[in-house]
């Protein structure tokens, strides 16, 4: 039931059932199953509105559809406006550029273009990685320093394909991204952006509708989430090229990788990902006290380890040493202990112990507790995290489940909307047309 929809250029017939809620919404009853009466300025300015946000630039009276001189438009008249109007959505160059490139589902030539941008990522993310492998097929290694022409300050870089594919995606992304910013300016977002209620409030709310100017349509495209990690993915690529020691900026290194989050930005339309952005959005709660729980066993637990594993200080070493085990000693014919340093040298390097034993991780055994105490505060941490963790999780896992289950009911129930609207499409048109069955 679609108010808007771009086909040809060409504003599609409206079902009877969306018809009479759009006609209710002007009515003083506001009632969608009322058969209310229209005034002609609530109808007059609804529709001067949707003609201006068409740009259809000829000219309304609603006059000449009040027949009946009563002042108010019905239900007849009503369907009659829009079958003489023959109303037209007219698309600028701008707005079928910008329409192709932000969505795919519009033409076969967006999705081709989305099916470049997706493997675009993938090659791009995949330069950057067998980039890192130290291998003769992949890098460019240094001199060694008995050679000639050693540089002390080199650093090996990747295979000039690797560099080479870099660069066709980037500039692919630039491109794209570009083209997306530019024609932004001029394209209607409240018009294709909007949901059909969403739309149908625009048209019909009593306060002053404002539209953006240019430079605001620019300013909104740019500051949205989605864009901003396209410029971020992009920027350091120019930023290597700009600074000399750029390359050997790790955190410019990371903000390359934020293309790959392109792929999840373009992945929207997977079910994958649908499932699993919804599934997050409903256990926000359950989250939060993951997090909760998790932070405040990470204070408790790994303070008491300190306690329990920091060992003595020996001013010899400026170390912590704590005893892991005891050997013979044949000269002495005594005991003794043999000691490390101590990895629980401070509480926030106890955190870490926290974490990796709260979610049953476990790395290594570089913290295992050595004393009684040690041992304990860790037996305690393991139960706590079993018994409260646990919790959070389970609500998070049931809502995944109430998501995949729902989201089979949508399409569903999707695919049969399309089958009552093609039919109420036909009954709309029969009820503004009485010989269409007959034609």
């Amino acid at each position: 039931q679609q108010l808007l929809q771009v086909s040809e250029g060409r504003l599609e017939e409206r079902n009877a059932e969306h018809w009479r809620k759009d006609y209710a919404l002007v009515s003083p009853r506001r009632d969608p199953e009322a058969e209310s009466e229209v005034p002609l300025v609530e109808f007059q300015r609804v529709m001067v509105r949707l003609l201006r946000l068409v740009r259809d630039e000829q000219p309304f009276d609603v006059r000449s559809y009040d027949t009946n001189g009563d002042g108010r438009v019905g239900w007849f008249e009503f369907c009659r406006v829009w079958k003489d109007r023959a109303i037209l959505i007219k698309l600028s160059s701008a707005e079928r550029v910008f329409l192709t490139l932000e969505d795919p589902d519009r033409s076969l030539l967006g999705r081709f273009v989305y099916v470049l941008l997706f493997l675009a990522i993938i090659l791009s993310t995949g330069t950057f990685i067998l980039g890192t492998l130290p291998d003769d097929e992949f890098q460019d290694f240094c001199l060694l320093s008995h050679e000639p022409n050693f540089d002390a300050l080199c650093r090996p870089s990747p295979k000039h394909f690797l560099w080479q594919s870099d660069f066709v995606c980037v500039m692919f992304f630039t491109l794209e991204y570009c083209m997306r910013l530019v024609t932004s300016a001029f394209t209607r977002h409240e018009l294709f952006h909007l949901d059909t209620d969403g739309l149908i409030d625009l048209l019909c709310s009593e306060e002053v509708v404002v539209t953006q100017s240019p430079l605001q349509r620019v300013q909104t495209f740019g500051l949205s989430t989605s864009n901003l990690v396209d410029v971020f993915s992009i920027l350091p690529w120019y930023l290597e090229h700009i600074f000399a020691n750029a390359k050997a900026n790790g955190f410019i290194q990371v903000i390359r990788l934020t293309r790959v989050i392109r792929a999840f930005r373009l992945g929207r339309r997977f079910e994958a990902v649908i499932i699993i952005m919804r599934s997050l959005k409903r256990s926000l709660r359950a989250v939060y006290v993951l997090m909760l729980n998790l932070g405040l066993g990470m204070v408790i637990f790994g303070s008491l380890m300190y306690m329990a594993e920091q060992g003595t200080w020996d001013p010899e070493r400026q170390e912590f040493l704590r005893v892991i085990s005891s050997e013979w000693d044949d000269t002495e014919h005594v005991w003794k202990p043999v000691v490390e340093i101590s990895p629980f040298e401070s509480i926030p390097s106890c955190f870490w112990w926290a974490i990796v034993t709260a979610t049953t991780v476990g790395y290594g055994d570089i913290y295992t507790p050595r004393t009684p105490n040690g041992k304990a505060v860790a037996g305690i941490t393991m139960v706590w995290s079993l018994c409260v963790l646990a919790l959070p999780i389970g609500v998070i896992g049931s809502h995944f489940e109430n998501v995949w289950f729902d989201y089979d009911d949508e399409k569903r129930e999707g695919e049969a909307n399309k089958l009552r609207e093609e039919a109420s499409l036909l009954r709309s048109q029969a009820v503004s047309d009485p010989l269409f069955w007959g034609k």
